[in-house]
């Protein structure tokens, strides 16, 4: 390791980008209001049938707002945990959001985090 003019300071090699903490996938889950209580959701069977007008009142009663609800499903797609299907019957249009593979299983876990904590 190279040293600066001061021995005792190591110099840093900036040309590298540094993989912060920050970062990482975990930090953005992590700095996401009610990301966990929106996984464990989803992870219920009877989340899966609803739309995405009727996820937003469900996440309403746990104390979630509809701006928190939308910033959620944006980040959980950026992440790869959940995907969203469209349907349209007439002039209707629905939105449903399911887990992916990936989101399956972190919110599996973080269910499990659920269960221990309570």
């Amino acid at each position: 390791m190279e040293t600066s003019k001061h021995s005792l300071i190591p110099k840093t090699d900036t040309s590298k980008p540094s993989m912060s903490p920050k970062n990482t996938p975990f930090h953005t889950l992590d700095e996401l209001k009610a990301g966990l209580r929106f996984l464990t959701t989803l992870l219920k069977e009877e989340a899966t049938q609803l739309d995405r007008q009727d996820l937003i009142a469900l996440m309403n009663n746990q104390g979630v707002s509809q701006n928190q609800v939308y910033k959620n499903v944006n980040t959980m797609k950026d992440l790869g945990l959940i995907q969203e299907t469209e349907t349209q019957r007439g002039n209707i249009k629905s939105v449903h959001t399911h887990l992916t593979p990936k989101g399956r299983q972190v919110a599996e876990l973080a269910n499990k985090l659920k269960k221990t904590l309570t």
